[in-house]
């Protein structure tokens, strides 16, 4: 496969110390041009780590680095999933992030460059230098960095989490690239031009980060950020492949603004098309259309898929649908959540979204017709995107996203409202004004007011850096830090994540698995009756697994929430004692706090 020239130039720029941003449009091959240019890459550097901000990600990336002739032995990876196999092959975790390519989220990423690999945090001390070394010594694309926040465990407070995102971001950034002088490639679809300016003048102005950015878009997106990012940028049009599917696209491929009740869209859909994806914003909404849609008479092949699935039961859920989307004339609809958005890589004919904020709609659109060579199997006209602005839709967008970025994207696309047969709306290319980047130009304006404010300011380019830089302070002196302390340092300032509101933590299921959600949901899920109380009303149970044995510790969920990694650090160490005293050599791991079987579904998951 041939590299993009664009993203070549970006790949050759590349140097210890410098950050460089890539941005280009969905199914461009950013990662494929990564994969095909390993022999290259593999002799500048000695090794690389790859980060993404989804574990479906994590998943789809390693399969393909493989399937594109990655050598096996240098491919690892490191996420919160159990098992990866690839035709048959177990591909090893690497909680140190030692091989040639490893591929990781930013969870386990920053984890370990910040306190220790994943698999010591039970320990008193632990080898925190060398997964800090390991990452230090890397060339590391750090991918699609806008979709760190798309993510189903979104809070109460996305604002706010939000703001910690692009604090840690900037620290870590200016970390390896200012101290420790990594060279860094940051790839990206749908950042706003006003976020990555910020982000990339307060890393030189903090850090003393040099950057360039190269930009491969139609006309209009190359206008776009020409006019609203600073120095330091090179533009490229798009490769003259890319540009006759562009024309075709553009002649043939409609959007329509919908504010009928979301099932109404999905039932006339169905009626046009054979491939259908639904994406909702949470998944009590995505469920509630499912089991509306399941008393929809003449469809077999609906499909739910959401991030509260077992492992096992996803990856079956996921290979289902590639083998219905390889069979011509079938009926598919898929309800689904954010965990597609720029997951598992599927092409569908038609998708419906709830409202979202801009970077979410295109990366959702871009699910619509991916495989471009398809577009000349459709007419004119036809609608590969509907929007639901429905009032259950806007509700839904406002639980997970910013009130004010799902308002912007709102009143962009008013423009379309009334055109039944749907609109010009070019959600791949920005050859046009009418485009995502038309999106991005709104959420802009409504970022330049939030972040005038000049606390907030403080907050993201001070006080959260701050913060970071006070979990690695440690190594310059001759006290070695301990696990404990580290633990309540990232509780206090932290919430127990670097990224997220609070903490991921995995729920168990006895006898089926675990999967994990945010900490916060421990108290909705006790309301709800699907957790094993403890000996009061206001405990839970912890299950870990000793040599194949399983043993229960009860806690206080408020203890829980209010110190997650610490929490269960203590719960662990007690263990380690005991088995200990009784065997040594025994492994303990955690499994999660215990769920009521009867609250999983193999259909519908945990709700």
């Amino acid at each position: 496969m041939r590299v993009r020239e664009g993203i070549i130039d970006a790949l050759n720029e590349c140097k210890p110390g410098k950050l460089v941003a890539l941005i280009a449009p969905t199914g461009y091959g950013k990662t494929s041009a990564f994969h095909h240019s390993w022999h290259i890459l593999s002799s500048n550097w000695p090794k690389m780590i790859h980060v993404l901000p989804l574990r479906s990600l994590v998943q789809d990336v390693v399969i393909k680095a493989i399937k594109r002739c990655v050598p096996e032995r240098c491919v690892s990876y490191q996420a919160m999933i159990e098992e990866l196999k690839v035709e048959g092959l177990k591909v090893p975790k690497s909680p140190y992030l030692f091989t040639r390519y490893a591929i990781t989220t930013y969870d386990s990423f920053l984890l370990t460059f910040y306190l220790a690999p994943v698999c010591e945090l039970h320990r008193m001390f632990a080898h925190y230098d060398i997964g800090l070394m390991s990452v230090s010594s890397s060339f590391i694309l750090l991918d699609e960095v806008h979709l760190v926040l798309a993510t189903e465990e979104i809070g109460s407070n996305p604002k706010d989490e939000q703001y910690k995102a692009l604090g840690v971001m900037l620290a870590t950034l200016g970390l390896l690239g200012g101290e420790v002088k990594c060279p860094l490639l940051l790839a990206t679809a749908t950042m706003p031009a006003f976020m990555l300016r910020f982000l990339l003048e307060s890393l030189h102005e903090r850090y003393g980060v040099c950057s360039a950015t190269h930009v491969c878009l139609g006309t209009y997106g190359l206008r776009y950020f020409h006019d609203n990012l600073g120095g330091g940028l090179v533009l490229h049009d798009l490769d003259p492949d890319f540009k006759t599917w562009a024309e075709e696209y553009l002649e043939k491929i409609r959007t329509r603004v919908s504010r009928r009740p979301l099932s109404d869209d999905v039932k006339d859909a169905m009626n046009e098309t054979d491939r259908v994806l639904v994406v909702c914003n949470t998944i009590r909404r995505a469920v509630e259309i499912y089991e509306e849609l399941k008393r929809y008479e003449g469809l077999e092949g609906l499909v739910l898929l959401h991030s509260r699935f077992l492992e096992d039961e996803k990856a079956e859920r996921i290979e289902h649908i590639n083998r219905m989307l390889e069979k011509k004339g079938v009926k598919l609809v898929v309800i689904s959540t954010q965990v597609l958005e720029a997951g598992v890589d599927f092409d569908f004919d038609t998708v419906i979204t709830e409202v979202a904020p801009p970077g979410s709609l295109t990366q959702r659109a871009g699910r619509a017709i991916r495989e471009l060579e398809r577009l000349s199997a459709f007419d004119k006209g036809h609608v590969a995107v509907i929007i639901n602005c429905s009032d259950e839709s806007l509700r839904s967008a406002c639980k997970v996203y910013p009130k004010e970025l799902v308002c912007a994207a709102i009143e962009c696309l008013s423009s379309l409202n009334g055109f039944s047969q749907g609109i010009l709306f070019d959600w791949r290319f920005a050859e046009i004004k009418r485009s995502f980047v038309g999106l991005l130009a709104y959420c802009d304006r409504i970022q330049q007011v939030l972040y005038s404010d000049p606390l907030l300011r403080l907050k993201i380019t001070r006080q959260i850096p701050q913060n970071i830089e006070n979990l690695i302070n440690p190594l310059g002196s001759f006290n070695q830090p301990n696990i404990p302390d580290m633990l309540r340092r990232l509780d206090h300032d932290f919430n127990g994540s670097l990224i997220r509101e609070a903490a991921l933590i995995p729920l168990y299921i006895p006898d089926k698995g675990s999967l994990p959600v945010a900490v916060f949901m421990l108290i909705e899920f006790l309301k709800r009756g699907y957790l094993v109380q403890g000996e009061s009303h206001d405990q839970v149970k912890l299950v870990f697994l000793v040599d194949d044995e399983e043993r229960v510790l009860p806690v206080k969920v408020n203890h829980l929430m209010r110190s997650p990694l610490m929490t269960l650090y203590q719960k662990s160490r007690r263990l380690h004692y005991l088995t200990r005293a009784l065997r040594r050599g025994q492994e303990v791991r955690f499994l999660g706090v215990e769920v009521k079987s009867s609250a999983y579904s193999e259909e519908i998951g945990l709700v």
